[in-house]
Formats: structure tokens, sequence, C-alpha cells
């Protein structure tokens, strides 16, 4: 007789777990994220205004430097040999200006007395000036000798530190070839390639927040100050943030995320589900999703009208509101009134 009744006994089908989330507002407006890159708002690439072989490097990428601070340096002794041969050259010059000078004096001293023609006197007079020029021009590569000495050592503008670095020491450098890059302390900005179906709706002095994953989602305001109007290589357009007030700890080369959010077609209040989450009913417009009863552990279909579509998400109105928990998985599997239970229980706290 037992056996009889463990056959007539029903087996009750297993509990379906669907995936969930739960519905926040969106009112007609919608985000995207992007990822992006810091910045320094102030770079320099650093330079020598000389040629030569670099003999000293004192940095690497990385480091902090001050003001002031030496970078490189190059070998000075071929410097110091042209400023010992312009000094050479000045001492030359200023002697056979002291002798011209006598020569003048006494060609003068003839011609006041009617003894010397005026074409030796003129003559006496322009190897004077000669001689003149030809000190102040060794004067002047002296000076030029010196100055090119004093350039052989690269010191930083400012403070900051080192966010490239081009050469290595023992290299021959030509004037104006790029050592190192060194990124201010203070202001920074976050570079980032925008999709074209996004950056048409963004304007300079956009407001937007910026966070950064290595620093535990560390959220930062910033506001756009530059917005490209020629797509890259990817068909992406290139922006620029620049943050409020950057902390300390923020340095260039972070991973970035920026949160754009702007205005969408929508009227009234508007929610933002994955394409998941409907159930196409009426096409392209309508449809409908499964809101989890907590009361009765089952789930209740309620129509939505699309009126917008991200990438892989949907903007809806309609039946949904604020709070409702909405199965965003295996909708296709659901039916109106089926019991469930969900995958992360504190969707239903």
């Amino acid at each position: 007789m037992a056996a009889c009744e463990e056959e007539q006994a029903v087996v009750e089908a297993p509990v379906r777990a669907i995936k969930t989330l739960v519905v926040t507002e969106r009112a007609g407006t919608q985000e995207r994220r992007i990822a992006g890159i810091t910045e320094s708002s102030i770079v320099t690439d650093l330079a020598f205004q000389v040629a030569g072989r670099i003999v000293s490097m004192e940095v690497e990428v990385g480091e902090r430097v001050e003001k002031g601070a030496v970078i490189a340096a190059l070998d000075s002794e071929p410097f110091k040999l042209r400023i010992r041969t312009s000094e050479g050259r000045v001492a030359d010059a200023q002697a056979k200006l002291k002798d011209t000078e006598a020569k003048y004096k006494q060609q003068a001293t003839l011609f006041d007395k009617g003894f010397a023609t005026k074409t030796a006197f003129d003559s006496a007079l322009s190897a004077l000036n000669s001689a003149k020029s030809a000190v102040d021009v060794a004067l002047a590569e002296q000076e030029l000798s010196k100055r090119d000495m004093r350039q052989t050592t690269l010191t930083s503008p400012l403070t900051g530190s080192v966010t490239e670095k081009y050469v290595e020491r023992f290299s021959e450098v030509s004037t104006g070839q790029k050592i190192v890059q060194v990124s201010a302390d203070g202001g920074l900005k976050v570079k980032a390639s925008v999709p074209e179906g996004l950056v048409r709706r963004l304007s300079v002095n956009d407001v937007v927040q910026v966070s950064f994953p290595t620093l535990e989602g560390r959220l930062e305001p910033g506001k756009i100050t530059e917005v490209g109007t020629r797509a890259g290589s990817t068909n992406s357009f290139p922006v620029t943030i620049v943050l409020d007030n950057p902390v300390t700890d923020l340095q260039p080369g972070l991973t970035a995320e920026i949160s754009f959010t702007y205005k969408t077609q929508a009227t009234g209040k508007a929610f933002l589900l994955p394409v998941t989450a409907v159930l196409a009913t009426e096409p392209k417009v309508g449809g409908t999703v499964f809101v989890f009863d907590k009361e009765a552990s089952v789930v209740r279909t309620k129509k939505v009208q699309v009126v917008n579509v991200h990438n892989n998400e949907l903007e809806v109105t309609g039946d949904v509101k604020k709070g409702d928990i909405v199965a965003v998985a295996g909708v296709s599997f659901l039916v109106d009134g089926m019991k469930v239970k969900l995958l992360d229980p504190k969707h239903a706290e």
C-alpha cells in the first residue's frame, strides 16, 4: 500500500533561478562610460640648445624633479676649449687694436701739422675702426662660447615628474633633440576616444564624472575642454577633460573611466534595461518584462515601450517603476505567475 502511495505522489518541478536587476529612474537621461588615460595639463619636452655627447643622465621615468634640478649634462671639454680659443682671439684683437690706435694717433698728429696726406689719415682711421669691430666680434664669440658652456647642463623648468625619457647616457644628441619629458604637478587632464554616436551629444564645458579603478573607484569631477572634430583610425573622436581639483596621489598615466550623461529622446520617466530583459511583443516599439513579486515569489508580466536604443541597452517607459526587480536573462522561458527564485537574493531586500 505504501509503495502505491509513493507512485501516486506528485513530483514538484524545480524552481527556476533568475538573474535580475533593480530598476533605477533615468528620467530622460543616458549615461555612457568611456575609458581614458590621465595626462598632465602642463607637459614640456626638454632639449639641449647645443649638440654634444651626454655624459650624465640624472633621472628615470617616474622620478620626481624639483624646479632647477639637473636632468642631464653634456661633455663640457669641447666647450671649454672653445672658450679658451675665444679668449685668445679677444686678446689678439685687443693687441691689434692697441697697435692700430697708436698708428692712428701718429697719423692724426702728422695730418694736423700738415706732414701727412688726407689719404694716409683716412687709411689709419679705417684701420682703427676695423680693429674696434674685430674686438667686438671676438668679445661676442667669447660670450657665445660661455653661453654654450652653460647650456651643457639641462635643468627642469618646473616641479613635477619625468613622464618620458627619449635618450640614454653617452648618446650623441643634436641641438633641440628631445631628451626627457616633464609633467608639472597640479593640473591633470584625461584623454579619451569617444565613438561617433556619443561625440555629437557632447559640448565644451559639459560636466562629467571621472573614476579611477586602481584607486578604489575614486570619483573626481571634471569639465570637457576639447571635443575633436576629426575621427581617428578607429572612427572615434578625441575628447579632453580637465579635472577640477585633482588630489595629490593622482598621477599621469592612470587608467580612468569617464561617465558622460546626456539627454535622450524619452519624455517623462524612462528606465534603462538590458536588451535581454525585454521580450519583444510589438515590432520595434513594444515588449514585455518579467517583474519579481516578492510576496508570492513569482514573476508578473508588465508592458513597456522602447523609446531609445543604446548599444546593448534599451530605454523604456511603461508599467515598470523604480525599484522593480526585473529578470534580465532567460526571459523567453518565463511565463506570467511562474514561481522563481533570485540568483541574487539581495535584490529583494
